[in-house]
């Protein structure tokens, strides 16, 4: 934290009264973000893909981004309740109901994904890319195959 006073001072020297005292608080830490779903290696059955998580910052989260090809395009992810509300509509469960959910769903396309999620904090503050994206599989479900 940093106490900020200014004082006004004119051509001829006069200064005025200082102002009162203004505490800021200067943000350079990065926030994080995790892929809590889909897992590490998991074979999907949907060009559809969910992917949801957590985010943390000691200030607050401002938005986290997904992609699907290991960080070459992104996409925005819903936020907070709007991230709920989705997870909630599509059935899943053990959401944790007091961290910064965030999810997103999005067509795959390919059928190897490097999913990436990278967080942005109220001040700007980006989160750095990790060296390996995280892999998963997609399959496309063949209806008629089934039947």
């Amino acid at each position: 934290m940093s106490c900020t006073r200014c004082a006004a001072v004119d051509q001829a020297g006069n200064v005025g009264p200082g102002s009162d005292a203004t505490t800021v608080t200067v943000d350079t830490v990065a926030p994080a973000s995790s892929i809590v779903y889909p897992e590490q290696g998991a074979l999907l059955d949907d060009r559809f893909v969910l992917v949801w998580g957590l985010a943390q910052d000691g200030w607050g989260v401002d938005r986290v981004d997904v992609s699907l090809d290991g960080g070459m395009t992104w996409d925005a992810a819903l936020l907070g309740d709007a991230a709920r509300d989705l997870l909630d509509s599509l059935g899943v469960p053990g959401v944790p109901p007091d961290d910064v959910v965030w999810a997103i769903q999005l067509e795959a396309a390919s059928f190897h994904l490097a999913i990436r999620s990278r967080a942005t904090d109220l001040a700007g503050n980006s989160e750095p890319l990790r060296a390996r994206p995280r892999h998963r599989r997609a399959r496309q479900l063949l209806a008629a195959a089934d039947a």
